[in-house]
This record gives C-alpha cells, sequence and structure tokens, in this order.
C-alpha cells in the first residue's frame, strides 16, 4: 500500500501514531531540503526514530522534491517512480513531506498524480485531520493550472482515472 503524508505542526507522537494506524514501515522523505524546524523532522532525527521504531527511512527528495530540477517525465524520474512501486508492493509505504494538506503539495500534484497517471495507482492521503482519502479525491481540489502539463495530459486522457 502506498500513502502520502506531511508532517506539518504534528508532533512525533501524533505522527508516529498515523503512520501506526496504516501499519507504515517505509518512509520516504520528498523533501528537497530534509530539514525542518519542526526539530523531530529534520532528517538525522528522522532517521534515530525511525529505526528505534522499525521503520525503513529513506531520503528521495533529490530526485522526487518539489525543488528538484527534474523533469516528471526524466528517466531518473521514472526510475525512482520504479523503486517506489516495487517499494510499496513489498511493504506499506509512505511518502513523506512538511505539508499537511495533501492538496498542497508536490507528494500529491506531482508524485502522486504521476503515479495514477502513468500506472493506475491511486495512493492514499494521509489528511491533517487523520482521515485519509484515495488521491484521485485530493486531486479533485488541486486546480489544472497545479498539475505538470505532462502528467495533466496523462490523467486527461484517461477521465476514467479521476
Amino acid at each position: 500500500m502506498l500513502w502520502t503524508v506531511g508532517y506539518s505542526d504534528r508532533s512525533l507522537p501524533q505522527f508516529l501514531r498515523e503512520l501506526e494506524r496504516r501499519g507504515i514501515t517505509q518512509l520516504w522523505d520528498v523533501r528537497s531540503s530534509p530539514w525542518s524546524r519542526n526539530q523531530p523532522f529534520n532528517a538525522n532525527q528522522i532517521e534515530r526514530w525511525a529505526e528505534r521504531g522499525g521503520i525503513l527511512y529513506r531520503q528521495y527528495g533529490d530526485i522526487l522534491g518539489g525543488r528538484a530540477d527534474i523533469a516528471l517525465d526524466h528517466p531518473d524520474y521514472l526510475i525512482a517512480l520504479d523503486r517506489l512501486l516495487d517499494a510499496a508492493s513489498r511493504e506499506p509505504l509512505a511518502i513523506m513531506c512538511a505539508e499537511g494538506r495533501p492538496e498542497d503539495c508536490h507528494r500529491t500534484t506531482d508524485i502522486a498524480a504521476s503515479l495514477l497517471a502513468r500506472y493506475g495507482v491511486v495512493a492514499r492521503s494521509i489528511c491533517r485531520d487523520g482521515s485519509d482519502e484515495d488521491v484521485t479525491d485530493t486531486l479533485q481540489r488541486v486546480p489544472a493550472s497545479r498539475i505538470d502539463p505532462v502528467i495533466r495530459a496523462l490523467l486527461d486522457a484517461q477521465p476514467r482515472l479521476f
């Protein structure tokens, strides 16, 4: 299963509860800069608490980050998506960044939309209030202009997806 989550202003215990509720055992950090004013979410801190909690932590912000200088159809980006899908097929995985509202974040508009458009994979967005929803529902709240034109064209060509 593939999830998306933003830590926003959550405390570490709140965040860990959301992961635990969903059985998430892999956390892929897709922040271009894996540092935060919310101290527990600095990369070096995540490495510590993730290891203690039995969560596999990986950083992929250099390729999948919102400020990564790479096109969403670049071979390296597509390889990262393939790795993501392969890892998520083995055990529950969440892609994580800072933004609490999934509709305002690149993890939805870039990554999850790419997975939906290219592979028909429907990720689940963990919302700030603790609920979750299919990314197809999340994308309904995103203006079309905020979705990369390449991905928008793929989604539009497959209207049954969302």
